[in-house]
């Protein structure tokens, strides 16, 4: 027992010696006492994001935080601050990176941030970038890339997903010669992976060659690059619906048949392996996890019994990293079904007490997320109001508020008034992230002990009133009539 443990401590201190420290500091001026965090995606199918670092900035809007990675990674992530978000960054390991962002202007009284109307993105730029750095590299691609693309369609900049004509291989093939020549001599395999796959989606995207020499040229005998961004970009192009609308070799309808009757893993698998595509047992299985997530969606096809195959495949799958790329979507496809405990948090009230998971037990209550700038959300309000009068003796009803600033909520309960509490979340913007808060008006219905009964609610003005008359007896008082 003791040489097992001694054996496991050394190995440990053998991985904690090949770590190399990799540093990161800046300056974010305007964002003086806020919180940076930093983010990765733990796989680039699923995009499951990983908080890494949670690390104040100063008064000064001076942050740094440290990092270990193993020689040679690279580890590509993004920082956010609030709900603002930056463009990716590449992190070497052993590198330090001098960063200055633009300067935060979160609290200026001309600006209302509506997401997915206004620009949340944050930039920076690294004051100790050097031409042999991927940051350096992959941004002068990108560079040249889009002034190939948009002189050659006359398309506008930043079009990377946007291909929808083609251009003859000759054009295509002198731009691959002519960056292959520029970057000869640099040698740096994530960028020469990075650019190398990025020509393979030019491929496949302008249908210069067929999808056979495709394959051979950039998949066949080639390790899966799990790890490089646009490889994974490329990977899921190639073989995003292959199964069903690619394949003239599998026979989609049977593996749909097996899916919703009873789910076969090695029987799927198999008839995978008919596309001689698809020999390749790793590359079969990660196809098979890639259009698993498609099919997730597709009505045709029983959400139970595909996590149920997901389940069996990662109890059975030799492939250690697949296995956890389906745990991870298993993770966010179920994350917010009835039964889930919702996850910790701690509201806020301007003049109470605060709101937390204890404050849910004991009776089921009906959460509507709101901000002052949605005027939808002020219709909802006045209509939970009255639903409050009616529901109150069975339902604790309870406002969140998602301003930036409390200060906006402040005035906000100064105009209007309302019967139930209303609370501020308090700025807890990783919660926001657990509970994928990104539009409002948005309304969760918890069971008396914290769990989902609806993650999705129906809002008051849309018919949670006869939810409510289905879970509970018709109050005997006077009925009140709901509606706008």
């Amino acid at each position: 027992m003791k040489s097992i443990i001694f054996l496991a401590i050394f190995l440990c201190m053998i991985s904690y010696s090949h770590a190399i420290k990799t540093k990161v500091e800046g300056k974010v001026p305007g964002a003086e006492n806020l919180d940076l965090r930093f983010y990765v995606w733990d796989d680039f199918i699923t995009f499951k994001e990983t908080l890494l670092m949670n690390v104040p900035i100063n008064s000064k809007g001076e942050f740094e935080f440290e990092i270990d990675l193993h020689k040679n990674e690279v580890l590509t992530g993004f920082f956010r601050i609030m709900n603002f978000q930056s463009p990716e960054i590449y992190l070497e390991a052993g590198k330090e990176y001098d960063l200055d962002f633009d300067t935060f202007d979160y609290k200026d009284p001309n600006r209302i941030f509506i997401p997915h109307m206004t620009n949340l993105e944050i930039s920076y730029h690294i004051n100790n970038i050097d031409s042999t750095s991927v940051n350096f590299l992959i941004q002068m691609f990108n560079i040249d890339y889009n002034m190939f693309i948009v002189n050659e369609l006359n398309l506008k900049p930043d079009i990377r997903s946007q291909i929808m004509y083609r251009l003859p291989k000759s054009k295509v093939d002198s731009f691959v010669n002519t960056q292959e020549l520029k970057y000869k001599n640099f040698n740096n395999d994530f960028f020469k992976t990075y650019m190398n796959y990025t020509f393979a989606e030019m491929h496949l995207g302008f249908r210069t060659c067929g999808i056979e020499t495709i394959y051979r040229d950039y998949i066949y005998k080639k390790p899966i690059q799990y790890d490089n961004i646009q490889y994974m970009s490329f990977f899921t192009q190639f073989y995003s619906d292959f199964i069903f609308s690619v394949s003239t070799k599998i026979n989609g309808r049977a593996i749909l048949r097996i899916i919703n009757s009873k789910p076969d893993l090695n029987g799927i698998i198999d008839s995978l392996g008919r596309d001689t595509l698809l020999k390749n047992e790793l590359i079969r299985e990660a196809v098979l996890v890639l259009n698993m997530k498609e099919w997730y969606s597709n009505p045709y096809f029983s959400k139970e019994n595909l996590i149920l195959l997901m389940q069996e495949y990662i109890k059975n799958t030799k492939f250690d990293l697949q296995a956890r790329i389906v745990k991870n979507l298993v993770f966010l496809l179920t994350r917010y079904q009835k039964g889930n405990l919702m996850p910790e948090f701690s509201f806020k009230n301007i003049d109470g007490p605060e709101y937390n998971n204890d404050s849910l037990i004991g009776k089921t209550s009906y959460i509507l997320f709101f901000s002052t700038w949605c005027k939808s959300c002020w219709g909802e309000l006045e209509v939970m109001e009255k639903l409050f009068h009616e529901w109150s003796d069975s339902i604790n009803f309870i406002a969140v508020n998602m301003d930036n600033e409390p200060l906006k909520l402040y005035y906000f309960l100064d105009e209007h008034s309302f019967s139930f509490p209303v609370y501020h979340f308090d700025n807890d913007y990783i919660l926001a992230e657990e509970l994928s808060l990104e539009s409002y008006p948005h309304s969760m219905l918890i069971d008396k002990e914290g769990k989902y009964i609806m993650y999705n609610a129906y809002l008051p003005s849309e018919g949670i009133h006869d939810y409510f008359k289905l879970m509970f007896a018709p109050p005997v008082e006077k009925e009140i009539e709901i509606g706008n």
